[in-house]
């Protein structure tokens, strides 16, 4: 629930402000370590590169750091995640992906909770990604914001080329 609220929350303040001919994606990022964690610091999803298919123009999509959401107004059509960056404290890595969703026209655009598997720093680090298609209880998520009152929402799951990934260290 809080979760949900969090994530619409970000939207919300969005959604008063109409972007003509844009639509609003959003969806969440829930993140698992897997072994032993050297670092103090937890891993997070800093931000992901989407392009959209027809007119090869990209965008950043910055994710909010502590409830791990994003939300981002787009053009409808297709569009292909290509790349994610994570951050560790100071430490950085980034990998290549494909993950390809498709946003409609004037609707708001629920991109799924993203479940990312992360190893702990090593030489050949991985990244495992799923995206189940479960949706939250609108009916809350809708009492909790009434800005979201009659938006119809629609659900577009990304489909994922990669189900596991490099990850590669980048410079802070």
């Amino acid at each position: 629930s809080m979760f949900l609220s969090g994530c619409f929350t970000v939207g919300a303040r969005n959604v008063t402000g109409e972007r003509g001919d844009q639509s609003l994606a959003f969806g969440g990022i829930d993140i698992e370590t897997i072994g032993p964690n050297p670092r103090q610091f937890p891993a997070r999803l800093r931000f992901f590169d989407v392009i959209h298919v027809s007119t090869q123009e990209r965008t950043r999509v910055m994710v909010e750091a502590e409830a791990q959401t994003f939300s981002v107004f787009l053009i409808p059509g297709h569009y292909e995640v290509i790349r994610l960056q994570f951050n560790e404290g100071p430490f950085r890595a980034e990998v290549s992906v494909t993950m390809r969703f498709h946003v409609p026209a004037n609707q708001l655009t629920y991109l799924g909770t993203w479940q990312l598997k992360v190893d702990t720093p090593r030489t050949q680090r991985m990244v495992r990604m799923e995206v189940p298609e479960k949706n939250p209880d609108w009916e809350e998520v809708f009492e909790a914001d009434p800005i979201l009152k009659g938006k119809i929402v629609v659900n577009s799951f990304p489909e994922l080329t990669t189900h596991q990934a490099r990850m590669y260290v980048v410079a802070p």
